[in-house]
């Protein structure tokens, strides 16, 4: 994790086209959503200076509209999305992240180019992600015994 975090912060995370990441949209649900979304609230005034602005953005919602209206407003290029989910089954999470991987293949010419660079995964289940094609390098791993709702 704190490779990935210092790798965003000093803008050496390039999307696809060697553009450093600008924006980082946590998609989850439950403690998956809430914990980090309550964290980088709590502790804003301690937030990190970055070599490039740097907004974080929460999806939680599957019916649409929420994510639909902030995909218009981005560049697939310079965007980051990290999936979590503990089990990495989880249905609204999932159909999140495949339509977010539908908008990224409008501009992304490969599946590898996308995993590579624009997802980092957050389960207990490293199989399930490297399965949906996030690399090793792009996966934070949660003890098997941390419950969902804490899954932060």
């Amino acid at each position: 994790m704190q490779s990935i975090v210092e790798k965003v912060h000093a803008g050496e995370w390039l999307g696809f086209d060697g553009q450093p990441i600008n924006t980082v949209i946590n998609i989850g649900v439950g403690g998956s959503d809430v914990g980090p979304h309550m964290v980088c609230q709590a502790l804003a005034e301690f937030s990190a200076e970055t070599r490039y602005p740097l907004q974080h953005l929460f999806v939680s919602s599957m019916d649409g509209s929420q994510l639909a209206e902030m995909l218009q407003h981005l560049d697939q290029g310079r965007t980051l999305f990290i999936l979590a989910s503990k089990t990495f089954t989880t249905v609204d999470t999932i159909a999140n992240a495949e339509t977010v991987r539908s908008w990224l293949c409008k501009k992304i010419p490969n599946d590898k180019l996308i995993g590579e660079h624009h997802f980092i995964g957050c389960s207990s289940y490293p199989d399930r992600m490297g399965e949906w094609g996030i690399p090793k390098e792009n996966q934070v791993s949660l003890w098997d015994w941390v419950g969902g709702r804490y899954s932060l």
